[in-house]
């Protein structure tokens, strides 16, 4: 499997270890989150999953530097911060309930 974003290509095997290993390509209404979302494989693997139906959320400590980004969501959230991962976290909860 290959993923591209504008900045960075990556070459994910298939293999069992994989996180894409056994991915069915119809997750709609799944619901993720990934921290460092705004660049690099957290931004490539945003997108893929976005394409393929997941509700994605990603994060950034800065979420405001990104304004051309429109692939998912982008959330503040900084990790060594409980009170922003907390709010993260409420704001997923309060529009999927899960």
């Amino acid at each position: 499997m290959f993923l591209k974003n504008s900045s960075v290509n990556y070459n994910i095997s298939s293999g069992q270890n994989c996180i894409f290993a056994g991915m069915s390509t119809n997750q709609i209404n799944k619901v993720v989150l990934i921290t460092g979302g705004s660049s690099g494989i957290g931004k490539s693997v945003g997108i893929y999953l976005a394409q393929r139906g997941y509700v994605v959320y990603g994060t950034s400590r800065n979420p405001s530097r990104f304004t051309d980004f429109h692939d998912f969501t982008l959330l503040q959230l900084d990790v060594s911060d409980t009170h922003s991962i907390s709010t993260a976290v409420e704001t997923i909860l309060q529009k999927h309930g899960r």
